[in-house]
């Protein structure tokens, strides 16, 4: 097999959809199994248990932050809320300037452009809004502040709410239908139920190994996640110092805002405004966020309550009423993934003190968007705080204990555990090769040498599109 390209994620699916096109053998491993939507129940305890690795219970080693990413054909694009936004031009100036990134901006914007238009990715209109990001817009409008509307990768979406659970109607247009179906047309060969466990180093080739199963091969292309390939690696003995030492998790802390009148943020689309003033990723500045929408379903919104008992129940039987956002930090902090004994990955991250300045301004901006909006009242992340009444956004700086298990955080964008950088510290060269082994590319979110700042979907295919022509031999790689 002269290619074998591991994980079916955003990255996995562009490497291989690009391989086959261009005639190249290739067999693409995805350790989850194969959904139809026709099986999709809207149902989150069902959902979450099928569609998100661990059963959405993966978490930091000490429970403090949990992680929510895809496993299944299709990865994460199968259950994210079809935003699609493209990398900053302002990100990847840094990274070329820095000498991180091999790859001109130019020609990364240029895949972007590609990338979208084969997801059929189109700007939310007004109409499109629900209720929730209609209250998120309107608030921050009456402020001064920039809101932009995204661009998703939905077609004649039926407006259901149920996104993050896997779209039952078929109108999202995740990898599986814009890149895997037409491929496997051509030829290129999937199996799933496949996790590989190690790849070894024999003479001519790459042995991928995993339960049952062994493939050689010529060249792999690795795309398992921010979380799983840096443990690939280890295991395979292609750690060092580059691997599993900078992870970045994109944090997002949630604010819930009350209203006197329904609300309903579990119906309709979510996630069609962005409120942008302190995103400064796009001016190639660090640090920073982006206020969005939330996904409200019920037991999502339980899980992410700061309060607990009496006081959890009491405040959701007022859900029809609750406003559902929160601050997606352009986080600093750099984290660890490393593997287990039992092979299960140990995570360890918590925002260093520069991370939790900007959280908390970001939450203190939210609370005046929201109060803006006509909100009653709002509920801080903090498990020992209590609603704060209009007037009382300030106190966002100061209110509550920021640390483990005292504040409610959790990651759906995982990046950067083995990312592009000088040779002394990074374990890819600019283009993508693992330096221990040139056989070897990583195509996921793990090569980010820094959190990009925005949802990392786009991002990840263009560069996946763009390392792997490395492999067909085509533009400046070849």
């Amino acid at each position: 097999m002269p290619v074998c390209v591991v994980g079916s994620g955003a990255g996995g699916a562009v490497a291989a959809a690009t391989l086959t096109d261009a005639g190249i053998e290739t067999l693409l491993l995805e350790a989850g199994e194969s959904h139809h939507s026709s099986s999709f129940t809207q149902r989150e305890g069902a959902m979450m248990a099928r569609l998100y690795t661990e059963a959405g219970l993966l978490q930091t080693e000490d429970d403090s932050l949990v992680l929510l990413q895809g496993e299944g054909l299709g990865g994460s694009t199968l259950h994210n809320t079809a935003l699609c936004v493209p990398p900053p031009r302002g990100m990847l100036e840094r990274w070329a300037q820095a000498g991180t990134l091999a790859i001109p901006p130019e020609e990364v914007l240029a895949a972007a452009d590609w990338v979208l238009a084969s997801l059929g990715a189109r700007e939310i209109s007004a109409g499109d809004e629900n209720g929730n990001n209609r209250r998120l817009r309107e608030g921050a409008a009456a402020l001064g502040l920039e809101v932009r509307r995204p661009l998703h990768n939905r077609t004649a979406c039926s407006g259901c709410g149920f996104c993050i659970l896997g779209c039952a109607y078929n109108r999202k247009q995740h990898v599986v239908p814009s890149f895997l179906v037409q491929a496997a047309r051509a030829g290129l060969a999937i199996w799933t139920r496949a996790r590989v466990h190690q790849i070894r180093r024999e003479a001519g080739h790459l042995r991928v190994e995993g339960p049952g199963f062994v493939v050689r091969t010529e060249q792999v292309v690795l795309a398992a996640s921010a979380v799983a390939t840096p443990l690939i690696l280890d295991r395979s003995g292609l750690g060092g110092r580059g691997v599993g030492r900078s992870l970045r998790l994109h944090p997002f802390a949630p604010l819930v805002a009350e209203f006197a009148d329904p609300v309903n943020a579990w119906s309709g689309v979510p996630q069609s405004v962005l409120v942008t003033h302190g995103d400064r990723a796009h001016r190639g500045g660090v640090g920073g966020f982006v206020l969005m929408a939330a996904a409200a379903g019920p037991a999502s919104v339980a899980a992410l309550w700061p309060r607990l008992g009496s006081a959890l129940s009491e405040d959701i039987a007022k859900i029809s009423r609750l406003g559902m956002a929160g601050v997606l930090l352009h986080d600093r902090t750099r984290g660890r993934v490393r593997g287990r004994r039992d092979g299960r990955p140990q995570i360890r991250y918590w925002p260093e003190v520069e991370d939790q300045v900007d959280l908390r301004r970001g939450l203190r901006d939210l609370a005046r968007i929201w109060f803006a909006a006509g909100a009653i009242r709002v509920l801080p992340p903090f498990m020992d705080a209590d609603w704060l009444r209009p007037g009382e956004e300030d106190r966002m700086l100061t209110i509550g204990q920021f640390r483990p298990h005292r504040m409610v955080l959790s990651s759906v964008h995982p990046q950067g555990s083995v990312p592009f950088g000088p040779r002394a510290t990074s374990a890819l060269d600019g283009e993508g090769r693992l330096l221990a082994e040139p056989r070897i590319r990583v195509a996921d979110g793990s090569l980010l040498p820094e959190s990009i700042g925005v949802p990392p979907q786009v991002t990840i295919m263009s560069l996946a599109r763009l390392i792997t022509q490395g492999i067909v031999g085509k533009g400046r790689f070849g």
